[in-house]
């Protein structure tokens, strides 16, 4: 039987998705009065600089009339998202641009994804008439300044116009809207070595007397790119197993059985899985039977060759003495995720075992949720038979993939936001059909409007914020054609040496 994953409960951390939080803004270094004011640049504040556009940028503590409590929103509130100090940047008639910037003690390094991210509000009444933005640049004439493009190397922005109605507030999150830009640095390897500069901005775009953008809560947080949703390959001896031996041909020839291949989860895959994190796993290659073979029972794929593997998670490293009916001791029941639990002889059969299909019957793989306690991970060739099994060109084995949690939330970038931005990806994926594919939530195989629902449910939402947990009712779409298939073929007796029972 099937089971299918109908919740995911995610304990999310900066550590478990950001690498590290190279950054955060400094307005509450110098602590003020009751509505008080300090322009920048100050002794106080000697990070950030202003831009000398206008001379008008200053940090306050919010609570009186003009200093928060005015907001193009129905519900207008008196604080921004933090309830202390906040930095109000301001243009007039005669000024249209002003802004700050801060150039970072960081370096941009190789295969890093950098957020900049924000609380922004933003107190015009028309998007059209004046705007906000926050901005990464690189310092590449290595002057400790900003001259944007007269030295600079521009990596990216996130403005106004980019948040959903055009306003950068939100009241469902207090009246603040949380903004980030990403970069990937892998994409210009020019710049790598060379500080990071933040600058926010507070323009005009139309004719308005004034118009102020707020900010809080800024931050700059770093992933390793290849710790997003990492795979790996790992070979399978074809006589090896988990289960005790039960058939007269095994226990004749017990030589010839294998050990199952064990994975420490913390190391064996050359990146680190704990419980609760997400696996796709998918056998890969084939492996054949010799012994008691008549015409009639050549396997599914013809020529005594099978392809699928078995798994079971473990809180023990050790597997207990082929005699044993329970090989396994701390077998560890995985209980979501999509996938056929594997039975065999009731004289040996472990209960917490799972089937890993073949990626040419099941490009999607299995599914599973790695369960609590759990260590190691056991692998092994899906028989009920192993003493005469073979693999001569060696290429049995398995590919295991780590999925990163946040695309179940409509993360579709995986910067640890669901704003807009994802919302474009899933648009510009929409009827694609493969795997892993940018904007497929629910793993399913098919960027559709399943998809599309997830993003719109949980729209808003952060996932690198701090230790808290967030609660998705994600439903897991029935299987595909050929996942169906595949267990029909695997399930079925019709050619009876080696059958794999499904309960």
């Amino acid at each position: 039987m099937l089971r299918f994953l109908v919740a995911l409960k995610l304990w999310l951390t900066t550590t478990t998705l950001f690498g590290m939080t190279l950054f955060t803004e400094s307005w509450e270094s110098a602590p003020l009065p009751q509505g008080g004011n300090v322009s920048l640049p100050s002794a106080s504040l000697p990070i950030w600089i202003e831009e000398p556009f206008e001379q008008d940028a200053i940090v306050k503590r919010p609570g009186l009339a003009g200093q928060g409590t005015s907001w193009n929103q129905t519900e207008p509130f008196t604080s921004p998202a933090d309830s202390n100090q906040m930095l109000a940047l301001r243009h007039g008639v005669s000024n249209l641009d002003n802004g700050v910037y801060a150039v970072l003690p960081v370096q941009l390094a190789p295969n890093m994804v950098y957020s900049l991210s924000a609380a922004i509000g933003f107190d015009a009444t028309d998007s059209s008439a004046g705007a906000w933005s926050i901005q990464l640049w690189a310092d590449s004439n290595g002057n400790n300044a900003l001259d944007r493009s007269l030295g600079d190397t521009f990596l990216g922005q996130v403005f106004t116009q980019e948040t959903i109605g055009g306003i950068g507030v939100d009241p469902a999150r207090g009246g603040w809207h949380r903004n980030h830009i990403t970069y990937d640095s892998s994409s210009q390897a020019e710049v790598l070595g060379q500080n990071i500069i933040a600058f926010l901005n507070n323009y005009v775009i139309g004719s308005v007397s004034s118009a102020t953008s707020y900010f809080d809560n800024l931050q700059l947080e770093a992933i390793s790119a290849s710790t997003l949703e990492p795979s790996s390959n790992r070979q399978i001896e074809a006589p090896s197993t988990f289960l005790k031996p039960v058939t007269p041909a095994d226990t004749a020839h017990l030589e010839l059985v294998q050990n199952a291949k064990r994975i420490e989860l913390a190391s064996g895959l050359g990146f680190t899985v704990r419980e609760g994190d997400w696996l796709r796993i998918t056998a890969v290659g084939d492996f054949k039977f010799t012994q008691d073979l008549p015409p009639s029972d050549l396997g599914p794929y013809g020529n005594g060759t099978l392809r699928s593997a078995v798994g079971v998670f473990s809180s023990n490293s050790q597997l207990r003495s082929e005699t044993d009916t329970v090989r396994v001791p701390g077998a560890a029941d995985v209980s979501e995720g999509n996938y056929a639990e594997y039975a065999s002889d009731p004289g040996n059969d472990i209960p917490e075992d799972f089937v890993i299909p073949s990626e040419t019957d099941a490009p999607l793989g299995t599914l599973v949720r790695v369960p609590a306690g759990a260590t190691h991970l056991f692998l092994a060739a899906a028989d009920t038979q192993w003493s005469d099994n073979s693999d001569q060109d060696s290429d049995f084995g398995v590919n295991v993939t780590r999925i990163y949690a946040g695309r179940f939330l409509g993360d579709y970038n995986f910067d640890g936001f669901v704003d807009t931005a994802d919302y474009t990806i899933w648009r510009d994926a929409r009827g694609q059909a493969g795997i892993d594919l940018a904007g497929d939530g629910n793993l399913d195989g098919v960027v559709n409007q399943a998809d599309y629902l997830i993003w719109e449910e949980h729209f808003g939402e952060s996932v690198s914020s701090s230790s808290h947990e967030i609660i998705a009712n994600t439903i897991v779409p029935e299987p595909s054609a050929s996942g169906i298939v595949l267990c029909c073929v695997l399930m079925s007796a019709g050619w009876c040496r080696r059958p794999l029972i499904a309960r």
